[in-house]
């Protein structure tokens, strides 16, 4: 079942990244917010927690169409990632190239419950929307396996506490494959068995509609400053947010 659950998984994003690579000008990383689906604050943070990433080996943890990957080697990374979907990949060569960093990038098509990396490779590890996707035991092992000690492991995914939002997802919204499913806090809680710290912050309760509107009226309206106060003053509302920032240390 496993294995046809990763085929499926390969065959969507294979079929994503054909329609990426019929328009060329979808390969340019100007403004990665333009990949984000409406996360920005959460990427913003992520940012500032993986620090100063120059000269550092940094994985794009499951690069799906490599736009990370391009934007953290234009800050100076030398940036390795893996996919399931070869045409993703395909698509990732293609960006690094008009883009001018493809000497410094290296894209491998793998599992991320199997990866082939050495023992204690990577500087930092960042991923957006992958760790729903997989098999969190296993992935876990291999992950802090090609981690450097002290090295920190960032994650952008959906949170499935809210069940209102839970089912607007089900309901066949595009971007979605059936069998992902967006991460329960005990989902999150087995990330302990493995690494020596692990911290999450939850992301978007009333930012959430900035997926609709877009980052710039997001920003006027300050949704994601309205969110911090009421977050830091009313903690229940947590489980109510779109998305979770998840960190973890070897």
């Amino acid at each position: 079942m496993r294995h046809l659950h990763l085929k499926e998984e390969e065959m969507f994003f294979d079929k994503k990244a054909e329609g990426v690579l019929e328009r060329y000008e979808s390969f340019l990383i100007d403004d990665p917010y333009y990949f984000l689906a409406g996360s920005s604050g959460a990427f913003e943070y992520s940012m500032k927690l993986a620090g100063d990433i120059c000269g550092k080996r940094v994985l794009d943890y499951g690069c799906g169409s490599g736009w990370l990957s391009v934007h953290l080697a234009k800050m100076g990374a030398n940036v390795c990632g893996f996919d399931i979907s070869s045409k993703m990949l395909e698509v990732g060569v293609k960006r690094a190239q008009v883009n001018g960093v493809l000497e410094k990038l290296n894209f491998q098509k793998m599992k991320a419950e199997e990866l082939s990396y050495p023992d204690d490779f990577f500087d930092a590890v960042l991923g957006v929307s992958v760790l729903h996707h997989i098999d969190i035991d296993k992935s876990a092992r291999e992950l802090t396996r090609t981690m450097k000690k002290g090295a920190r492991s960032i994650f952008i995914e959906p949170l499935g506490e809210n069940r209102l939002l839970n089912y607007v997802r089900s309901r066949g919204i595009q971007g979605r494959t059936k069998n992902e499913h967006p991460l329960k806090y005990a989902d999150i809680e087995r990330l302990k068995a493995y690494f020596s710290k692990v911290e999450y912050t939850e992301f978007q309760l009333f930012g959430m509609f900035e997926r609709f509107i877009g980052s710039g009226l997001a920003r006027f309206l300050k949704l994601d400053s309205l969110d911090r106060w009421l977050l830091s003053r009313f903690p229940g509302l947590k489980k109510l947010c779109r998305l979770v920032v998840i960190s973890v240390e070897k």
